[in-house]
């Protein structure tokens, strides 16, 4: 999918488009917020779970280091991507599925092992980059 050039043009089809259980992965703290604000799932690169209980202290964090920047303090960027950040996430992507078998699939073990298999497919891709950007799921498979 495209969009046109322009700020958080493509947060706002991202958030546009998702819907109650889907996930986003991103490091974009205002995304993650809108997408849990529709009911979605928000993973970042590094494994961190953005949730209703923490979203708001991240994003208030994010906002005071961004002030802080602008007012010519120099706050360094994140640390270097590694292999202990993607064990992070990989961790937190099994637990993610892991509960959504419970909750959405406890009678349904093929959909879900569809659902499952779909996902790993798409992430093992999205591991292999060396800087990982904002993914969604842009295409939803028949089990929806």
């Amino acid at each position: 999918m495209q969009v046109p050039s322009g700020f958080d043009v493509a947060d706002n089809r991202i958030v546009e488009l998702v819907a109650t259980t889907d996930l986003v992965i991103t490091a974009d703290i205002p995304l993650a917020a809108a997408v849990i604000e529709k009911g979605g799932y928000a993973l970042n690169p590094r494994g961190m779970l953005y949730t209703v209980e923490n979203i708001r202290e991240t994003l208030s964090l994010r906002n005071f280091m961004a002030d802080l920047r602008s007012s010519g303090v120099e706050t360094g960027g994140p640390s270097t991507f590694t292999p202990s950040d993607r064990q992070a996430f990989a961790n937190q992507l099994d637990r993610l599925l892991a509960q959504q078998k419970q909750t959405c699939y406890p009678n349904q073990a093929k959909e879900h092992s569809m659902v499952t298999d779909f996902i790993k497919n798409t992430v093992r891709d999205f591991l292999r980059l060396e800087s990982p950007v904002d993914c969604c799921w842009s295409q939803r498979p028949s089990w929806r």
